[in-house]
């Protein structure tokens, strides 16, 4: 991704996240190629607007009868050739927490392969 491989100070993981954005009664999803503590790629050939706000949604397996699917606003901060860069807009505490369980996860996987 260029440049924008410079930028990033947190390491990214490709976590399965839709994203949600509601314009003119219309709900449009984008799906997240890679996810940080601090945000999320999307690739799209048509970005929204930069400081438009989203939500994105992780979608893991259920782990328990109880649990629902975490989920927190983003912003567009930036375009690529690619698609969008996005910015969590204060992330919950336990967001984060299932952000880094989920990262371990992967890390764990990759190590077994």
């Amino acid at each position: 991704m260029g440049e924008d491989t410079d930028r990033r100070l947190q390491d990214r993981y490709a976590l399965p996240a839709t994203l949600y954005h509601e314009a003119d009664g219309n709900v449009v999803t984008f799906t997240a190629q890679n996810i940080s503590l601090g945000g999320a790629f999307v690739l799209t050939p048509d970005p929204l607007p930069v400081g438009t706000r989203l939500v994105l949604f992780l979608d893991l397996p259920k782990r328990g009868p109880l649990e629902i699917r975490p989920g927190s606003e983003v912003t567009v901060v930036r375009h690529t050739d690619e698609g969008m860069a996005l910015r969590f807009i204060d992330p919950t505490a336990n967001f984060l927490a299932v952000l880094r369980e989920e990262f371990k996860r992967v890390l764990q996987a990759q190590r077994r392969a």
